[in-house]
């Protein structure tokens, strides 16, 4: 049974620590869903994410839409909605109000250039996170390796390439 306190502060938690957004918010994700709460197991999880990706919308909210309605149904929707939106809002409400101020200081820049590497070290966190959660096959590489060649040329538009690399990630 879900405890829609435990789950809304959940994700109040992962929305307030999201900085990168996406892919970089995955291992929190997953640390809270499967690791500490054991909502989901990992295949879950990884379906969950593919999912979202299809959908359209930001990756966290339509990530935390469908784990709150796999998990508790459309309260866990909105629980799930509500938790990972509301940090950020509260943010950008405080940002907003003293931008002026923060848009010349130094400090502030020298404090956003210092995530850099944090978000790039959770978007590696993620990566690491889909290829142990995914069974291993020879078709993954062949599939990554034709699409990162196409999308390399220039010549397509990358909505067609990835679409393509779907289709034959479905064929295969």
């Amino acid at each position: 049974m879900l405890n829609p306190f435990d789950f809304l502060m959940a994700f109040l938690k992962i929305g307030l620590f999201s900085f990168g957004g996406g892919y970089a918010v995955v291992p929190l994700i997953a640390v809270e869903v499967v690791q500490h709460h054991h909502w989901l197991t990992d295949s879950q999880l990884a379906d969950l994410l593919a999912l979202s990706q299809l959908t359209p919308g930001p990756l966290m909210i339509n990530t935390a839409t469908f784990i709150g309605y796999r998990v508790g149904g459309v309260s866990g929707a909105l629980l799930g909605t509500l938790g990972i939106v509301f940090p950020a809002f509260l943010i950008m409400l405080f940002l907003t109000h003293y931008y002026k101020g923060f848009q010349e200081s130094a400090l502030i820049h020298r404090a956003i250039r210092g995530f850099y590497p944090i978000i790039v070290a959770l978007l590696a966190s993620a990566a690491v996170y889909f290829a142990r959660s995914t069974p291993f096959s020879w078709k993954f590489p062949v599939i990554a390796g034709l699409t990162c060649g196409l999308l390399a040329t220039r010549r397509l538009d990358p909505f067609w390439v990835l679409l393509g690399a779907a289709f034959l990630g479905w064929l295969l």
